[in-house]
């Protein structure tokens, strides 16, 4: 068996979670998906070819944890690198529909960013020039919402807002 340091193989991953369990037992609770001398052979030799996905739902199943982990646990088993997820991973829905070049300005900001919380960077001194950016005016945020409260901002434009009929 190989041991994979980004997480468990399939066969280490079935024999940490088996604990008294017969491969019969296990293959029952399989839901008759699995034949108990399969499942041995699968934990106990090394295997180059992928199970079936009835197979890893079986597994999933017998030992009643996650199938996304069994199906990682396998590809490691097969000798594919692969990385549990991070509870702390953050998953844009619909990011993978966007362009390559929208895609690769997502990864560099949040490179960026943990660039900058890991201290990387010094916040008061940034790197590079910065022969694009225009310095703006700090904003005064407690008088425009004084001003806002009259229906306009300090530039005079007029700030539009409902009134809520449980307001009055």
């Amino acid at each position: 068996m190989t041991t994979n340091q980004t997480g468990p193989t399939l066969q280490q991953l079935v024999l940490d979670n088996k604990g008294d369990l017969s491969y019969g037992s296990l293959a029952e609770r399989a839901g008759g998906t699995l034949k108990p001398k399969g499942l041995q052979k699968l934990t106990t030799s090394q295997f180059t070819s992928f199970p079936s996905p009835e197979t890893l739902q079986g597994i999933s199943r017998a030992l009643g944890l996650p199938l996304r982990d069994v199906v990682l646990a396998a590809g490691r088993s097969v000798g594919m690198r692969l990385h549990d997820s991070n509870p702390d991973d953050l998953t844009l829905v619909g990011a993978g529909q966007l362009p390559l070049s929208s895609r690769e300005a997502l990864r560099s900001m949040s490179r960026e960013m943990l660039n900058w919380r890991d201290g990387k960077y010094d916040a008061a001194e940034p790197s590079g020039t910065l022969d694009n950016v225009t310095t703006m005016p700090a904003r005064d945020w407690g008088a425009m919402a004084a001003d806002s409260r009259a229906g306009e901002t300090d530039e005079g434009d007029v700030i539009g807002y409902a009134e809520h009929p449980e307001d009055t």
